[in-house]
């Protein structure tokens, strides 16, 4: 049997680099000793340490790839060392090793993102088990980054794309300008294209929100997986009519069940907004709530921009209006990305305020934001198709032009203006929508 490899011993070439790293973490010789002796004979490459320092130093030096982690160590709390080694590497699978069955602390360590736990007089098959668990849950998260690469990857083909589209029907801009006849022809064209160009646009926007999208996706996730785990194990010990051999109580079970309905209705949620946002809709007027589509649209906006940008709403609740919801949520998003990309430019967390004022006849919704402004020699030209400000593939030139072309469609008006304080104002004006009923009807 191979013997546990020390850190001091160990020097990672090419070709061991496949094969799982686990950091074990005990300040028990013995358990050192048998645990990695088992975990070398189960094809893993094995590194350990004995005290809370010398974990975490290991942990930043190697950068294994599991980790098994005692509860007690002599110099520190592990739950405290977990906590640590999830905030330096939210991927690492970490199973803890624990030398009794204390409820409290295990729930305590799960909730803090421990992935399992093994209490170490159980059978070193338990072990092995967690390991083969983990070892799947990393695979996974690997492949998840690589379908993250390929998104951006596929983003970027798809700016290409708009791009290369953008500049040959400048090109054709520049000519149907001199040429009444042709314009008219391109004017058709346009026409049958425009759905393409919206939908596009739509795609685009979701691309410049993916990266947030997917971190709000895999948090509920990280949070599932381990909490199935341990609930299959308690039905099975249900099952097999040995309750006192279940690893936690009813109640407790009952809470974790709780836990994992929130995080996957946290993912449903996210999920309809999106396929809200993304389906194809003509320009069909009907009245319709501003909050409808506003609430999900602000939730979007949360997940790509929330630790740079704050987003308030003012003005009443349930105020209707004249339009198409898919067109309008598109128009306010595209809004709310510019308003986003304005602060971000001054180099601070700024403010974003949606303020909703109703008139007799019309309805005023207002993007008002801290950013940069708009240069007053751009004022009208920002509403030109292909006009953009933005560094070269960071903006198609687009969508202002048809968040314009949108509102007009249903009736309404969209102007851009300066804040005498700073920042910049985007106003959409819509005819006023019949009435909404009450809650309660």
């Amino acid at each position: 049997m191979k013997s546990a490899v020390r850190t001091d011993d160990y020097v990672e070439d090419d070709s061991s680099r496949a094969t799982p790293l686990v950091l074990l973490i005990d300040d028990s010789p013995v358990v050192r000793d048998i645990v990695g002796a088992s975990v070398v004979s189960w094809g893993y490459r094995l590194v350990s340490a004995a005290t809370y320092r010398e974990g975490r130093e290991r942990f930043d030096a190697l950068a294994p790839d599991l980790v098994l982690c005692d509860l007690g160590l002599p110099d520190g709390d592990g739950i405290d060392l977990l906590v640590e080694m999830r905030h330096l590497r939210l991927d690492v699978p970490i199973i803890v090793l624990t030398s009794d069955a204390d409820v409290g602390r295990v729930l305590r360590a799960i909730r803090s993102g421990a992935f399992d736990y093994v209490v170490k007089d159980q059978q070193l098959e338990l072990v092995r088990r967690a390991l083969e668990r983990g070892s799947r849950q990393l695979e996974l998260a690997r492949r998840n980054a690589e379908l993250i690469e390929q998104l951006a990857a596929a983003n970027e083909r798809l700016e290409s794309t708009v791009e290369a589209r953008t500049a040959e029907l400048q090109s054709s801009n520049a000519q149907l300008r001199a040429e009444q006849r042709r314009l008219r022809e391109a004017l058709q064209t346009v026409e049958e294209t425009q759905d393409q160009l919206v939908q596009a646009e739509k795609m685009s926007s979701v691309g410049r929100l993916a990266a947030g999208i997917l971190h709000e996706v895999n948090n509920p996730l990280s949070c599932l997986l381990p909490s199935l785990t341990m609930l299959t194990e308690w039905a099975e010990a249900l099952a097999q009519d040995a309750p006192s051999s279940a690893p936690f109580s009813a109640d407790e079970a009952g809470e974790m069940l709780r836990d994992c309905l929130a995080g996957a209705e946290s993912i449903a949620r996210i999920v309809a907004d999106l396929r809200t946002f993304t389906r194809r809709e003509a320009v069909a007027l009907t009245s319709m709530s501003v909050d409808a589509v506003l609430t999900p649209t602000l939730r979007m906006m949360l997940n790509r921009f929330g630790r740079e940008v704050h987003v308030s709403r003012t003005g009443p609740a349930d105020v209707s209006v004249l339009a198409s919801p898919i067109h309008l949520q598109q128009v306010l998003l595209n809004l709310l990305i510019n308003a986003a990309h304005a602060i971000q430019a001054t180099g601070r967390r700024g403010h974003i305020i949606v303020r909703i004022e109703p008139s007799d006849d019309f309805v005023d919704i207002d993007v008002l934001d801290e950013g940069t402004g708009i240069d007053p020699a751009h004022l009208d030209q920002v509403i030109d198709p292909f006009f953009t400000t933005k560094p070269t593939g960071q903006g198609t030139g687009m969508g202002l032009s048809i968040s314009h072309t949108l509102v007009g469609q249903m009736g309404g008006d969209l102007t851009l203006s300066n804040r005498p304080a700073g920042g910049a104002r985007a106003r959409v004006r819509l005819r006023r929508g019949e009435p909404l009923p009450p809650l309660d009807a």
